[in-house]
């Protein structure tokens, strides 16, 4: 989320994931292949969500209904000023 993945210890992280478990990346640009990550078609756990985390996760709540839940975190400023 966010990195290049080319340091550590974010690109670590890659090979925690189990290998039963989907790995999504949010970041501006597609990373990680050369930690065997694969986008497009052919990838069965890789999948690349394009855009700035703040909007990409904003828009994920959103579509899984969770801004309800959200609003009274926002309403109460408990998230951090970036996140808000």
């Amino acid at each position: 989320v966010g990195t290049s993945l080319t340091v550590a210890p974010a690109n670590t992280l890659v090979f925690r994931v189990p290998r039963t478990a989907m790995r999504v990346v949010i970041n501006r640009d597609p990373v990680g292949r050369h930690l065997g990550i694969q986008y497009g078609d052919e990838s069965r756990r890789d999948y690349f969500a394009a855009g700035d985390i703040d909007t990409t996760m904003l828009e994920l709540m959103s579509l899984l209904g969770w801004t309800d839940e959200l609003r009274p975190l926002l309403d109460d400023k408990q998230l951090p000023q970036t996140s808000a």
